[in-house]
């Protein structure tokens, strides 16, 4: 059996909420992966976004990753106006 050098990472809400810098008045009510993109998809809840009809996918915001000289990532997203 193949040996692997792995760890895991988790991440509470609060952590995320920071790591996203998301407004107040937003929630985190989901997360899940997505082994398509090798990455996760963070489910947000709040007054600034759209409305969702029953059994729709939530609008996506688009996200950008901007990384400092001090190598901070830090994701930048445009919250809509409703």
């Amino acid at each position: 059996m193949p040996k692997h050098n792995r760890a895991l990472l988790v991440l509470d809400e609060e952590a995320l909420h920071m790591i996203l810098h998301l407004p107040d008045g937003v929630r985190i009510v989901g997360v899940r992966d997505d082994f398509m993109h090798n990455g996760v998809m963070v489910m947000l809840e709040g007054d600034y976004f759209p409305t969702t009809a029953e059994g729709t996918e939530p609008w996506r915001v688009p996200t950008r990753l901007t990384v400092s000289n001090d190598n901070t990532v830090t994701v930048k997203f445009d919250i809509p106006e409703v």
